[in-house]
């Protein structure tokens, strides 16, 4: 009797010392309520505990009632709750859902603005979240640049996490169709200007998938553009100067609208 108390209180000293090494203890003896996970739902380390299904989903972060959980470009994600009356719209393999108002596409909307007097000038000015858009227009009033350019823009099929910047990304088509390389998808008026210029262009169909898309220039016939470095839906755009300067102006003023 004497030995096998010796004998247990040497298993439990060498437990207390940590004597159980990675990979030796397996889950062959372990048991578990049914369908239920193993895990910690806690925001700091602690013990773990069995989690339902609901919990484990709740790992995800910040949800709440209405959002839905879809997979991303990296792993699953949650899309928050819409507005009433939108629907869950499909933007094709490769991209991700969005909401979307029913009986949309014949309307505009302003999907975003920048006003020189409040928000200063500006090096990039992006416009993003444009998922679902038909058609987008940008206008600009009044805009100067800090160094001697072109006030264009460029487009994001990834919501504006990255933009197309390379020459060859867009192409520019001649009238007996040739094309010649270029780094932007629009620009607004004869480059070289520092002084206020107005303008306006337009994205056409940037909400197709497996498409090239078309930007016009609304007040000049000479600067159309055709995205050919992706054919996924175009989902944030970024107006800036080509000549490496900031946007501004007394007055200046971008927006940005849409067509669903």
């Amino acid at each position: 009797m004497i030995q096998q108390l010796l004998n247990e209180k040497g298993v439990t000293d060498d437990l207390a010392d940590g004597a159980i090494q990675p990979g030796t203890v397996t889950t062959s003896g372990l048991t578990a309520a049914a369908q239920r996970l193993l895990g910690n739902k806690e925001s700091t380390a602690g013990a773990i505990e069995e989690l339902t299904l609901s919990q484990a989903l709740d790992l995800i972060g910040s949800a709440a009632r209405g959002d839905l959980l879809f997979r991303g470009a990296a792993g699953w994600q949650r899309l928050a709750a819409g507005t009433s009356g939108q629907f869950l719209k499909t933007l094709g393999a490769g991209a991700d859902p969005a909401w979307d108002t029913a009986g949309g596409g014949s309307g505009w909307e302003l999907a975003g603005s920048w006003d020189q007097s409040i928000d200063g000038n500006k090096t990039n000015i992006d416009f993003t979240g444009l998922g679902g858009a038909q058609d987008i227009l940008l206008i600009v009033r009044n805009v100067t640049q800090s160094v001697s350019g072109q006030v264009a823009a460029r487009v994001s099929v990834d919501d504006g996490a990255s933009f197309f910047s390379t020459s060859g990304n867009y192409v520019i088509p001649t009238t007996a169709g040739v094309e010649s390389n270029s780094s932007a998808m629009l620009e607004f008026f004869t480059p070289g200007a520092t002084a206020a210029r107005t303008g306006a262009a337009m994205i056409q169909a940037a909400n197709v998938n497996g498409s090239l898309k078309a930007g016009l220039n609304i007040t000049s016939c000479a600067n159309h553009r055709i995205f050919v470095g992706s054919t996924s839906p175009i989902n944030a755009v970024r107006v800036y100067s080509s000549g490496d300067g900031t946007i501004g102006g007394a007055g200046g003023k971008i927006y940005c609208l849409v067509r669903r």
